[in-house]
């Protein structure tokens, strides 16, 4: 009977899922064109941006994404952050956003970011790591249909593709290059203005075996 519980409740959830997911991103568009999401206003005065919000949303931060979502505050494909001033905001937080970006347009677009943070303002980045993804193809016997998703992207629609690669080593080595100096992995069980069920925290199953697949790490400018 325990079973048959669990069972059902896993599938309301999938269904209530699926329902938000039709709602945001198909009826979403209509119901924002009628009611603009209100900014949100912190008690503490802070900033809290997040790049490439998707579905997902916090009433802490303003929300930048490329579909027109109800809760979006700017739609955008530019990731350059025009609508804020240099030295504005004191967090940026991009998960599973910049292996969409050209490499070659890497360096610029972090040395943007760290423009426009405050000074001890904070980017906090979650990225598929490479190093891992290398470790799932060892272990499925060099399959590369194992890796297409975490490497390539899902690639069900023109937001959904990959177009660069990770590890600590290059990522540490891009921050350092925009002037970060203080530069650190973070926890999504543990860091602050984090609320979010997105892959910064998430397992990647694969022939049974979980993969913490994503590298986390975090920026301070100074």
């Amino acid at each position: 009977m325990q079973e048959l519980k669990s069972k059902i409740i896993s599938l309301n959830v999938k269904i209530f899922a699926k329902l938000k997911h039709v709602y945001v991103t198909k009826f979403g568009p209509v119901v924002r064109s009628f009611n603009s999401p209100t900014f949100p206003k912190n008690p503490n005065g802070k900033i809290l941006v997040h790049i490439g919000c998707g579905e997902l949303n916090d009433a802490r931060f303003i929300n930048i994404d490329a579909r027109a979502m109800p809760h979006v505050h700017y739609i955008s494909k530019s990731l350059e952050l025009a609508q804020f001033s240099n030295n504005s905001i004191d967090l940026i937080y991009a998960c599973h956003v910049l292996e969409h970006l050209s490499h070659r347009k890497l360096l610029s677009t972090l040395s943007n970011w760290f423009s426009r943070l405050k000074n001890g303002g904070v980017l906090r980045l979650s990225v598929p790591n490479f190093d891992t993804i290398i470790e799932i193809y060892q272990d499925n016997e060099k399959s590369v249909d194992a890796i297409k998703l975490p490497l390539l992207g899902g690639q069900e629609d023109e937001f959904n593709y990959h177009a660069a690669v990770f590890n600590y080593n290059s990522l540490y080595g891009l921050l350092n290059r925009c002037g970060f100096t203080t530069i650190r992995e973070w926890n999504p069980k543990s860091a602050p203005y984090y609320n979010f069920d997105d892959w910064a925290g998430r397992k990647f199953i694969v022939g049974g075996k979980e993969y913490k697949l994503s590298l986390n790490l975090e920026a301070i400018r100074k």
